[in-house]
This record gives structure tokens, sequence and C-alpha cells, in this order.
């Protein structure tokens, strides 16, 4: 998918033809032979706004979230279509993105495949918490009687697991976009319409399980601990190299400042 909302942002992504910076060789050198289908598409910002034209999303471009439906709809035909081809029959299903960082193991076999399993937290946390969730869901329509609770429920568009007869639901939710944005479904909120979609509408269950990840970004901090943080790197600071990461140290004034809390600390304790 080649992003193009902004060719001006340099940490944009570009999912290309050869040459480009995500490529066919590439990802079949990532992924070696667990890579069995996959495709790079062109993203088409003018189909998106075309097809979300008129609809109001107070935070990113409505047309980004269009075209996050319409990838997850195609993914999952992508795997239907694999599967009716090679005559295969998947147990459970993982949708998520490869941009994740996951800081322990994450046991699937605990999860119940009858459900959909999402995490409890979000992705973007400082400092190694776990914070509370940003993407809780609301929706209450009195004429249809439909009713998703207000800061109980939560999902999750970065890491979806659940049976392949459930997340093979997904294949039509591209095309109830429309109907979704008529009857008030917010579809500026993937947490929402997935939850709408999946649970709401056909009947499945959620599970929330407890996994530390984050998004990996272009401004994430790769080396972070206190220090950094109570002091973080000036102007003048002192840049320390290695082939692989460059970690930024304060400057002596601002050790020493340091050495002074850290031992007014320790008298105060004595």
């Amino acid at each position: 998918m080649e992003n193009v909302n902004n060719e001006k942002n340099k940490n944009a992504v570009k999912w290309d033809s050869e040459g480009g910076l995500i490529t066919e060789s590439l990802l079949r050198s990532i992924y070696e032979d667990f890579l069995v289908e996959f495709s790079i598409n062109k993203y088409n910002r003018n189909f998106f706004m075309e097809e979300s034209k008129n609809i109001f999303s107070p935070v990113l471009p409505i047309e980004r979230f269009y075209s996050l439906y319409w990838n997850m709809s195609n993914s999952v035909k992508m795997l239907n279509r694999y599967c009716e081809k090679n005559n295969i029959e998947y147990e459970s299903v993982l949708i998520t993105r490869p941009d994740l960082i996951f800081y322990d193991i994450v046991d699937l076999s605990v999860c119940d495949r009858k459900k959909i399993s999402v995490p409890t937290h979000g992705g973007n946390f400082l400092f190694g918490e776990k914070p509370k969730p940003y993407f809780a869901c609301y929706y209450k329509n009195v004429e249809r009687g439909e009713l998703i609770p207000w800061n109980t429920v939560v999902f999750s568009d970065q890491f979806i697991y659940s049976s392949f007869d459930n997340i093979i639901k997904l294949l039509t939710l591209y095309e109830n976009l429309s109907f979704y944005n008529k009857i008030g479904v917010p579809v500026c909120h993937p947490e929402t319409v997935l939850y709408y979609h999946l649970s709401l509408s056909n009947k499945i269950p959620v599970n929330t399980i407890d996994i530390v990840y984050e998004i990996l970004r272009p401004t994430t901090v790769k080396v972070s601990n206190e220090l950094l943080l109570a002091f973080p790197p000036q102007k003048d600071s002192l840049d320390i190299h290695s082939n692989t990461k460059q970690v930024n140290l304060p400057v002596r004034s601002l050790f020493i400042r340091y050495l002074k809390r850290v031992a007014k600390t320790i008298l105060n304790q004595n």
C-alpha cells in the first residue's frame, strides 16, 4: 500500500513495486516459507475519498479509515480464496499489523477460539505502563434497540484473534459501511465499527487478553531509561554511537545534578 496522504511526510511508508521500501523480495526475505499469499496494493486515495465523502471525522481524514476497512475485508477475502484453492481449513486466524513490538510471548493457546480475543490495553504506552484502554467503544440507537455501553466494551483493530468461521465475517465489513454510517455507528472509530460488526451484529462474544506491545513508528524511542526521562538530551548533549544503536547521554553538568538528587534522597531516607 502506497501511503501518499502527505508526500512531504518523511515518516510516510510506501508499499510499492520493486525498488520501493516494501517489495515482494523484501517480504519473502523476512517471512520466508511462512509467507504463502500476499498482496501489495497501491493506495488510491481518490477512491476512498469518493467512497467516504460527506462523512464527518473529527480526527484523521475519513478516507484513511475507509482504507483500513477495505484492507481488512480484502485480506480476509484473500485468505478465503487461498483456503478454497488449496482445500485448507484453519482452526484460527490472527489479524494484526506487521509493525507491532511484543515485549513478552503471546500465548494464544489460552484463548477461546469461539470468542474474539483482543488486547486489554492499547499499543501506545509510556515507560512500560499499561494505560487504560483508549479504544473504549460506545453506541446507542433507541429505535433499533442497540447499545454498546460506554466505558465497558473495548476492542482493537491492531490485534484480533479468533476462529476462521468468526474472522470470515469480516468479508462483508467494507460493504456494510454505508449502512453503519446511516444508523449512526461512528465509522471514524474503527474499534466501535469492528465491535458492532463482529459482536453486536454477528453475536460473537469478545474476550480481552493482557499483552504488552506497542506500535513501532519512525518516532519510536529505541532506548529509554529513568535517567533519560529525568534529563532529556539537550542541544549540547554527548552522542555515543555504536554499530546498531545510538544512546544520547546528558552532559556532565546534568549528571552532577542527578547525583545530587540521588544523594539527597538517600539522606532523607536515613
